[in-house]
């Protein structure tokens, strides 16, 4: 895991179980758009998907990335 990865998982651990669950997606997207506007890149946060369920969601949100999920349902809707 990149280091870059590992400071964004310890500074969610110890803000995540502070906040209400309906505060946590849009902490954790804030959370990733600043360390994209200090020049962290989708490589280099990559390793936090998966790690957290509202750190993948931000992710896939931040980084405009569609989720797996929802796009096999759509295949399958067709």
């Amino acid at each position: 895991m990149k280091n870059e990865s590992k400071l964004v998982l310890e500074i969610w651990e110890l803000v995540r179980d502070q906040l209400t669950p309906a505060k946590r997606l849009d902490t954790a997207i804030a959370l990733l758009q600043s360390m994209e506007s200090y020049g962290f890149e989708e490589r280099d946060l990559h390793d936090v998907l998966d790690e957290d369920p509202y750190l993948t969601r931000a992710f896939r949100e931040v980084f405009d990335i569609e989720d797996e999920d929802q796009d096999s349902h759509e295949d399958h809707d067709e």
